[in-house]
């Protein structure tokens, strides 16, 4: 359970900064209510200096106004950054834009407003509403998808078809001694989703080897797979791409809901990758420019500090990257849909030292493959304890015919569809006797004439 508990929180973390968001990083109001850390205490704003107070003030409310010529006025050092801004002969790349904006010690607001006037002056070779309606064709010409992938002792299957047939497994197999395990043990776990019906099961390997299982049988609007991956897609699996980060592979998605964004205009080589660069002022996206404009590597520019000038926190911009994702091996599986064959994820600690890193490996991907319908039904073993929300009663998985209860999802819709081929040979058949009828009777009429 703790592993599912960390997934869950990781996941839960992911979407509410990614795409819950918007732009920038954190909302004033936000920013002065996060809780400190243990150990800290909070200044009174009245025992500020007056530029303490004048720091605080700008770092939480917006300082500026809008000029008759457009363009945005506030504080010295702010108008002689959009000064800067406006004059420069080219479009500005991420790089110089942050070294202006660190040069007149901007606050995160005042350096969010003259993002916008420096996105708006780029014109890279493709717009960002073409870059979504890309990455909407990659992402419906997936029709049926399968892959395992591995993270250290974690093992994840993962498999869909259509919208509404989902199946993934994880394995975590822990040795002894690790967080405090006493013995070998292998904790599986399978959530299935096939038409109406998600199915939650869950395995225990036991020191002797025996294994048990219980299950859950719960209608899809209450608690489904899809939920917890917020679409049936497999362009949208956060956690599955790119754990630990909070990028997913639906990009038309992250283009759609991510506020602030600028696709620049000057590629950049990365590892030897000619790549366009999408950010916002937090987090920088490379789009690899020979691969489909695919993700090649995320590179995260923020962290959670107090701040200098008062009580709260606030969500400091870093100069260098807090946290990097690296997607290696790209492959091509049709559709404009590339693939990695390892993604890796290391992040930073304020002095630069590497603080943690975190591998996943691809083993198998297909797409657009057959995949059977009972894979996505057969999941619960005989023996299991079943939790049923649909009719609020636990029985054992083999007295489920004894006691009456019918199988749901794949064999409620095979008798689905029994019921409208009788219909359709009924009514064939009242087709024919009604034309026999009239050629009978027409063929009598001839004869008594």
């Amino acid at each position: 359970m703790k592993y599912l508990s960390a997934a869950a929180l990781l996941l839960t973390a992911a979407f509410s900064v990614l795409l819950g968001g918007g732009f920038p990083l954190l909302p004033a109001q936000e920013a002065a209510q996060n809780t400190p850390p243990p150990g800290s205490q909070r200044r009174d704003f009245n025992t500020l200096t007056p530029e303490e107070q004048e720091r605080f003030r700008r770092e939480f409310t917006v300082s500026w106004t809008t000029g008759p010529d457009g363009l945005p006025s506030g504080p010295e050092e702010f108008n002689k950054a959009r000064d800067e801004i406006v004059k420069h002969a080219e479009p500005l790349t991420y790089a110089q834009f942050s070294e202006i904006t660190g040069r007149h010690d901007l606050t995160m607001l005042e350096s969010s407003e003259l993002w916008r006037l420096m996105a708006e002056r780029q014109n890279p070779p493709i717009s960002i509403d073409e870059l979504k309606a890309l990455y909407e064709r990659k992402r419906d010409s997936i029709k049926t998808f399968y892959a395992v992938f591995r993270d250290g002792d974690k093992t994840l299957t993962f498999a869909l078809k259509g919208n509404d047939q989902l199946y993934l497994e994880e394995e975590d197999r822990n040795k002894a001694g690790d967080d405090d395990a006493a013995h070998d043990s292998t904790y599986r776990t399978i959530r299935a989703q096939n038409k109406s019906d998600y199915r939650h099961v869950s395995f225990y390997t036991l020191e002797n080897g025996e294994e048990r299982s219980n299950a859950q049988l719960t209608p899809r609007s209450d608690s489904s797979a899809t939920q917890c991956y917020r679409s049936e897609n497999p362009l949208t699996m956060s956690r599955i791409a790119w754990p630990g980060s909070s990028m997913s592979w639906d990009m038309a998605k992250y283009l759609e809901e991510r506020k602030g964004l600028c696709l620049f205009e000057r590629p950049e080589i990365i590892d030897g990758h000619r790549c366009l660069l999408l950010a916002d002022w937090n987090e920088k996206v490379y789009l690899d420019a020979d691969k489909d404009y695919s993700v090649y590597a995320v590179f995260r520019h923020s962290r959670l500090e107090k701040s200098e000038s008062g009580p709260g926190y606030v969500s400091r911009h870093t100069s260098e990257p807090t946290r990097k994702t690296i997607l290696h091996g790209l492959k091509d599986y049709g559709g404009g849909v590339w693939l990695p064959s390892r993604a890796e994820t290391v992040s930073y600690a304020e002095d630069g030292s590497i603080e943690s890193e975190k591998e996943i490996v691809y083993d198998k991907i297909k797409i657009n493959r057959r995949i059977r319908d009972s894979f996505f039904e057969d999941v619960i073993p005989e023996d299991a304890m079943v939790m049923d929300e649909f009719r609020v009663m636990d029985y054992k998985w083999h007295d489920r015919k004894r006691l009456g209860i019918p199988v749901q999802g794949r064999s409620v819709f095979r008798h689905q569809r029994v019921y409208r081929s009788i219909c359709v040979a009924i009514g064939l058949a009242l087709i024919v006797v009604g034309a026999f009828a009239k050629w009978r009777k027409r063929r009598l009429a001839n004869g008594q004439a």
